[in-house]
């Protein structure tokens, strides 16, 4: 995909599906599609709460295998983000991943200002102040539950397209999810409705969620028991993530599969020589699978 093409892609996801609290658009898309200007709305039950905050993001010419560079124009008072405005958050740096989408971004630095991380800073002095507020630390480390409440108001308050996922018993155990992804459009999946499941670790949020396809997928990057080659469900993770994102980066991974790693070697060689017959087999496959058992449902 050329890069004109992916921030195109870029820009229609967030105008087809603003996320909550956040905006971003190029400031001349008909002369630089490079250079975005954008806002976050402080959320709600946070110092930020009502204030309007000014960013801008820069795309460099390797997007989306190195992450966008986005600053704060608007002064901040927050241990994660300097005086400069620049962001201290591991999926603009190091845990960067092609998988991951602007909008993903601006909702993870949303959740930065709801919980800020004591453990890395960019302005000392405000660190310092929040790591002697037991308070505010307290919050910080909130109980699994309490986190996985939030994920799962998350997910029914603001459901993401084509996907959903919930609690299979809410009253009994939160960390166990079933969900499903519906099949996307101009792909040989749609029509079918995948189904998973969700196990989260103990040390959720900084350890990532255990997902897999419980319905037969033919796809390059998931394997015959329905696991997933996604590098945010492995070495790329953050605990700013959420399963929100989660779904929407499985979504978009049956739009468009990663030939430079495979689960399922047959349909990874079969993807990378013949495309044509690729999809047949996939349209085949989600037909027996996924769109005749959905008529059962």
């Amino acid at each position: 995909m050329s890069l004109l093409r992916c921030l195109s892609k870029q820009l229609k996801e967030m105008e087809n599906d603003p996320p909550p609290l956040c905006q971003a658009k190029p400031v001349d898309p008909s002369k630089d599609m490079f250079n975005w200007n954008g806002t976050i709305r402080g959320p709600e039950g946070t110092p930020f709460q009502d204030g309007i905050f000014h960013l801008t993001i820069h795309f460099p010419t390797d997007f989306p295998f190195k992450p966008p560079r986005i600053r704060f124009t608007t002064p901040i008072y927050h241990p994660n983000i300097s005086p400069q405005g620049d962001i201290c958050l591991d999926i603009l740096h190091d845990k960067w991943s092609p998988a991951l989408t602007i909008r993903t971004a601006l909702l993870s630095i949303c959740s930065l200002f709801t919980d800020p991380n004591p453990e890395h800073g960019l302005n000392i002095d405000i660190l310092n102040v929040y790591r002697t507020d037991r308070n505010q630390v307290q919050s910080f480390s909130m109980a699994l539950g309490r986190r996985l409440t939030h994920h799962y108001r998350d997910m029914e308050k603001n459901p993401p397209p084509l996907c959903y996922a919930k609690p299979e018993d809410p009253m009994k155990d939160l960390t166990h999810w079933i969900g499903w992804i519906e099949g996307p459009p101009d792909t040989p999946y749609a029509g079918g409705r995948f189904h998973l499941i969700i196990d989260f670790p103990s040390d959720f949020p900084f350890k990532p969620p255990q997902i897999k396809f419980i319905t037969p997928v033919y796809h390059p990057n998931i394997s015959i028991k329905g696991e997933i080659c996604l590098d945010i469900l492995h070495s790329q993770w953050s605990p700013v993530l959420t399963i929100r994102s989660l779904l929407i980066s499985l979504c978009s991974l049956l739009t468009d599969p990663n030939p430079e790693h495979g689960l399922n070697k047959e349909a990874l060689n079969v993807y990378r020589t013949n495309q044509g017959k690729y999809n047949e087999i996939a349209r085949e496959w989600s037909k027996k699978y996924a769109i005749e058992n959905k008529s059962l449902e």
